[in-house]
């Protein structure tokens, strides 16, 4: 008669297993939520924009570039300056390369205080000039001309760029650009075409 009891009762203790098993997986989730903006986020395009697009950017990959040169204008006439979408930019870079950290977060700054398209112009045209004195020069030239800048980084520590990582590593992807529409997660290189149809099926009231 304890055999069937002893059954049960195992039976019981996997379902139990099965079930912790499950509600671990679903706390390990990440659900990435677009619509949640972060302290360092550089936004393209109308901040009150309804619709959003983040995007996971390290200037020294090339299929970053690429989007910037070959995807981003026709995203630009065609959405942010009717406001339609906004693009949400979120630094990111290889933790280790201290020199790439300090930067990106200088961006971060000089998007809050000065001027950001210029950086991002030149950062795109050739991402290997933060290694350089000149860059340095510039750096220093900036935030001596501009008290907020300067605060900025000075009380910061790198801790807005390492949130964007810290953000990305939750992701569970390690490839860049990384897109965020609708809470889908987008992994690689897209052409306007097939960004324009994942808006479009996302956002189906977009106008």
């Amino acid at each position: 008669m304890k055999r069937p009891i002893v059954i049960v009762g195992a039976i019981s203790i996997i379902v139990f297993l099965i079930a912790l098993i499950i509600a671990l997986e679903k706390v390990n989730c990440v659900q990435p939520d677009n619509e949640m903006q972060l302290d360092s986020d550089i936004i393209f395009g109308n901040i009150d924009a309804k619709y959003s697009i983040v995007a996971y950017i390290d200037y020294n990959c090339s299929h970053c570039k690429r989007f910037f040169y070959d995807t981003y204008p026709k995203l630009h006439e065609e959405y942010l300056q009717r406001n339609r979408l906004k693009l949400i930019l979120r630094l990111v870079c290889n933790q280790t390369d201290q020199k790439t950290l300090e930067a990106y977060q200088s961006a971060i700054c000089i998007n809050k205080y000065g001027d950001y398209q210029k950086l991002h112009k030149l950062l795109l045209h050739n991402t290997e000039v933060i290694y350089s004195e000149q860059y340095q020069t510039l750096m220093d030239e900036i935030i001596w001309s501009n008290d907020d800048i300067a605060e900025c980084l000075l009380s910061n520590n790198n801790t807005e760029i390492l949130t964007n990582i810290q953000s990305f590593k939750q992701l569970k992807t390690t490839g860049t650009p990384t897109f965020i529409i609708n809470n889908k997660v987008l992994v690689g290189y897209k052409d306007f075409a097939d960004l324009e149809r994942i808006i479009n099926k996302e956002y189906s009231n977009i106008k």
